[in-house]
């Protein structure tokens, strides 16, 4: 004969096991995904460059882009947010660091107090916990792909955007070129060479000579071992 208690308890246990289900299919499903902000313009104008299985894009919020993703223009505080994307097609887990290279970084609550109309209240709350989902998250794991925002100073013309990625044994550098969309001289002449030259952004030396006879570029990193045009390099053992 089963003991009651026995049977009570076993019940317990399997609605309890139950409800344990239903919360995480719930949370499954309204998890915050980067799908759910619209990224097609930032991917549109996005500049890529891949190496050794290590995959990066990035672009320059624009003031709608702001104001769209995070409900406030964080422009007028001097904060130049950049979208970033991350494929990592190696067999390490790769930390982001954050380089300084002219242009600073900004944790996400340093990038939102600027623009808080008042102390406290549910819009501080809201703003701080937009820009603080919207930031870039380490580390990336094989196989897998992060996206994100890194809060940078603002700058106009071209924006030059130091990306290191570091994992157990190797280092991935990458330099790249970024429009500022709305700096409307710098567009028309990224148009121009485009249409002139047939190439992307990404692709032509150009644009990263002249922009960097105007602006401070930083010394090249040196790394033991080879380093490619994207800057790889091993570490030694």
């Amino acid at each position: 004969m089963t003991n009651p208690l026995r049977r009570l308890r076993q019940i317990v246990e399997a609605l309890s096991a139950g409800c344990l289900l239903l919360a995480l299919n719930a949370c499954a499903n309204s998890a915050p995904s980067s799908t759910r902000v619209d990224d097609a313009p930032l991917r549109a104008r996005a500049v890529t460059a891949e190496s050794h299985g290590v995959r990066v894009s990035a672009a320059v919020l624009s003031a709608d882009d702001d104001e769209r993703m995070f409900g406030t223009n964080l422009n007028i505080a001097d904060v130049q947010p950049v979208w970033i994307e991350v494929t990592n097609r190696t067999l390490l887990y790769l930390w982001m660091f954050r380089t300084e290279n002219g242009e600073g970084y900004y944790l996400p609550f340093e990038s939102a107090w600027p623009v808080h109309t008042r102390p406290g209240g549910a819009a501080k709350v809201h703003i701080d916990d937009r820009l603080y989902k919207a930031s870039f998250k380490n580390p990336i794991p094989p196989g897998g792909t992060h996206v994100g925002i890194l809060f940078t100073n603002r700058v106009e013309g071209l924006k030059f955007c130091n990306i290191d990625l570091s994992g157990d044994t190797e280092v991935f550098h990458f330099s790249l070129f970024l429009p500022v969309p709305d700096d409307d001289e710098n567009f028309e002449k990224i148009r121009f060479l485009d249409a002139g030259g047939g190439s992307s952004v990404k692709t032509i030396p150009e644009i990263a000579a002249s922009e960097c006879a105007e602006i401070p570029c930083p010394p090249k990193r040196h790394s033991p071992g080879s380093v490619d045009q994207a800057g790889f390099s091993r570490k030694a053992r």
